[in-house]
């Protein structure tokens, strides 16, 4: 993974070089960049993922100006990458909003509650910028593909990591032991979780599940400072002032797309080739990641708005 970034930083301009013709075998084709796309059965075991997916693969292409230029026409990926990408460069011009919207707002907020007001946000986009790369070059060779994985995993880890950290903050604003408990607890949770999802010999298709069952597990932890602020503050007061019900609503979202993720639904049980392109489990996936964080990013700013009393500034 490091000697891929590595590699970008010391050579950007391999980021620009032209596809190698013997990626593409139709003389149209390589004309226009645009490669015949394959079956699954054509593809190299690394490249194999799910077997539900019969069509619509890009060659490897060992090429990056390939893999970028195949933003401009439809394959399998293309879903993947833009239900990322567009989320991504909205949230990069809407951060910026945000700042302002605080300043001139709440212009004597404490630099504390402007970084955990903004660190969900940030976080969400680099998650959504590594999905995004990831998903664009997976196709590039084995050892690109693979460290982007790894970056993938990073970026849902991040995502975890500071939606638990903002939730606990605006949700025991009142009380710095209770937020240092649980921040303490999930960079446990995640540090754990870092070894099981990017050890090098957890990788590949066989400890899929594995993974799934690590991301679910640390993110159901979320449950344990829920529960116990219901139990210090009621449920009214946890619900309306703590965040409690974006909480619920950002799990259901999150819930809702590791069951898409995991059963493959509905590519596994539907007419075979019918959702290659449009409408397979992963890009449901993507999809309910997003409404996941969005809940999440609202429920931050909605939970810190009731403590320091600014609903009539909203």
């Amino acid at each position: 993974m490091a000697s891929a970034i590595g590699l970008v930083l010391r050579k950007p301009h391999l980021l620009f070089r032209k596809a190698d013709p013997k990626d593409n075998t139709n003389p149209e084709d390589r004309k226009n960049l645009r490669p015949h796309l394959c079956t699954f059965d054509e593809l190299p075991k690394w490249y194999q993922d799910n077997p539900h997916i019969r069509t619509g693969y890009r060659p490897v292409s060992n090429s990056y100006h390939s893999c970028i230029h195949s933003l401009t026409y439809l394959h399998n990926e293309t879903m993947n990458v833009y239900t990322h990408l567009i989320p991504a460069i909205t949230l990069a011009f809407a951060l910026p909003t945000l700042q302002i919207k605080i300043s001139s707002t709440y212009p004597d907020a404490p630099w504390t509650d402007r970084f955990i007001l903004t660190l969900t946000p940030l976080t969400a986009l680099l998650t959504l910028s590594l999905s995004t790369t990831y998903h664009t070059l997976m196709n590039h060779s084995a050892f690109i593909s693979e460290s982007c994985l790894l970056l993938d995993y990073v970026g849902i880890l991040s995502l975890i990591l500071s939606s638990f950290i903002s939730g606990i903050y605006v949700g025991f604003y009142d009380s710095p032991f209770h937020q240092r408990l649980y921040w303490g607890m999930i960079c446990s949770l995640i540090g754990i979780s870092c070894l099981l999802v990017l050890h090098p010999r957890l990788q590949g298709p066989r400890f899929r599940p594995h993974r799934t069952t690590a991301f679910v597990l640390t993110a159901l932890s979320g449950l344990a400072p829920i529960i116990h602020g219901m139990w210090l503050y009621g449920w009214s007061d946890t619900v309306r002032r703590r965040g409690a019900n974006w909480w619920f609503a950002e799990g259901l979202w999150y819930g809702l797309g590791a069951v898409f993720f995991s059963s493959r639904i509905p590519e596994r049980r539907g007419v075979v080739g019918k959702w290659d392109l449009l409408g397979s489990s992963h890009q449901i996936f993507h999809i309910c990641v997003v409404l996941g964080a969005s809940a999440h990013c609202w429920g931050v700013w909605c939970a810190w708005r009731a403590q320091v009393g600014g609903w009539d500034k909203a």
